[in-house]
């Protein structure tokens, strides 16, 4: 497949200064208009199901138009969420990577016929401009490109330093089940870049879209459900909407979920602070690396007092 693939370049922004993109634009937000106000399941291990409470998602340009009711997650929903995560790892982890990384470059495909509907979303659920939801949606293609082709080169082969009487080998293995927690201001981008990257390194995920764009990580979730990543309960559990609760669910039980991958989320940091030390700030003992686990974090300038509780 690695010959197959052409070397990566960026996915070009739409030019809205010609008319027919423009056209093409306002014909994809009358198609999502028409989608609107539907009510969206949890999905955990491939198994669509309800939660006695839900939420609702609204247009913050026009609070009067909703744009689709979503569920909040109870304990036992995330728990029961890991629990399937778990068990489709043992199978998914060892798919072999070019399955993997196909699944990925199919994905981007398809997101890229779609791109003008996908941007739609993006402009009614959270407002972004035409152009800001379109370079979303272009690096939500770019992730998966890029990390479709970083996954066949980590899987090749790779020198090591010999040495007398010794056969070595350096190869990159899965590490197991993530939570998955992206923000709202980037709700596809990051959205696909921390759960693709993750799938095709051989990983499962329990993903928690932010309560602010539950209906783009629908799409998103729907779009790969349609690709084929084995009905889902193979790899990702999806749309586990919890509010602030998720990370007082899943963070704290180190044995059920190996990774955290958090972007923004202000308001819930300090719940994670709380919980969590970034591994590159602290120096574990033997017992207390098996209560913490590996977290991705991306911190913004302005969250000092979130810096010093993790670093210090």
């Amino acid at each position: 497949m690695t010959a197959a693939l052409p070397s990566f370049t960026n996915t070009p922004l739409t030019d809205f200064s010609v008319p027919a993109n423009r056209e093409a634009f306002r014909d994809a937000l009358v198609r999502v208009r028409a989608e609107l106000g539907g009510e969206y399941p949890l999905v955990i291990g491939g198994d669509r199901t309800n939660s006695p409470s839900t939420f609702v998602s609204r247009n913050p340009s026009r609070p009067s138009e909703v744009i689709g009711r979503f569920q909040l997650a109870t304990t036992s929903q995330v728990e029961a969420a890991v629990d399937a995560a778990e068990k489709a790892y043992a199978s998914w982890s060892r798919t072999p990577a070019e399955a993997r990384a196909r699944l990925l470059v199919d994905a981007a495909a398809m997101i890229r016929e779609r791109r003008h509907t996908f941007s739609a979303w993006m402009v009614l659920e959270v407002g972004k401009s035409w152009a800001e939801a379109d370079a979303d949606t272009a690096e939500a293609i770019d992730f998966m490109e890029f990390y479709a082709r970083e996954m066949l080169r980590y899987d090749g082969t790779h020198a090591v330093t010999p040495l007398p009487g010794e056969k070595g080998a350096l190869v990159y293995i899965p590490l197991g089940v993530g939570a998955v927690i992206p923000p709202w201001n980037f709700p596809l981008a990051i959205l696909v870049g921390m759960t693709t990257a993750a799938i095709v390194a051989g990983n499962t995920v329990v993903v928690k879209p932010s309560s602010d764009s539950p209906a783009i990580a629908w799409q998103f979730f729907a779009l790969m459900e349609e690709v084929g990543l084995h009905s889902w309960e193979k790899v990702l559990v999806a749309n586990l909407n919890t509010g602030d609760r998720f990370e007082t669910y899943v963070i704290p039980a180190p044995a059920r979920s190996g990774r955290i991958e958090l972007n923004g989320a202000t308001a819930r940091l300090g719940h994670v602070g709380d919980r969590v030390i970034i591994f590159s700030f602290a120096t574990y003992t033997e017992a207390e690396a098996k209560t913490h686990k590996p977290k991705i974090v991306q911190l913004d300038d302005e969250n000092h007092v979130v810096r010093r509780s993790f670093a210090g």
